[in-house]
């Protein structure tokens, strides 16, 4: 069978500590402390947490959607997909569709420099060689 080097997608790389299992491992647990509080909150009637308030907003949601999406990518696909190239493939297009929704000016750059930085920082951690 043909496998043509060029199509296949290798490596991972690392930026200084942050490496496969320290991404994948901290986007599981603020994902979980994210969804977990929501539903405490919602469910149980809990009042929001000092930590659960700074783990709420877009950048938390987004990571919350792309954990449980790369999770069941997992289950359904087995070792087809790493999770980690879906996390980070999700967190790129995920930036892609904000600029292509608000377009590339001052403003929007602003809006989501954190959400490009994770994007850039799972890309090369992916990706990298």
């Amino acid at each position: 069978a043909m496998n043509p080097k060029a199509l296949s997608v290798r490596g991972g790389g690392a930026i200084g500590p942050v490496n496969e299992d320290l991404a994948l491992g901290l986007g599981r647990t603020f994902a979980g402390l994210t969804i977990g509080s929501a539903v405490l909150e919602r469910y149980a009637g809990q009042a929001q947490t000092t930590l659960a308030g700074a783990l709420s907003g877009d950048l938390f949601t987004t990571n919350a959607a792309i954990v449980f999406a790369a999770y069941v990518t997992g289950v359904l696909a087995g070792d087809h997909f790493k999770a980690i190239d879906v996390a980070a493939s999700l967190w790129i297009a995920s930036v892609a569709l904000k600029f292509k929704e608000a377009g590339i000016n001052e403003a929007s750059i602003k809006d989501n420099l954190v959400n490009a930085g994770v994007a850039a920082v799972m890309g090369v951690v992916a990706f990298a060689e």
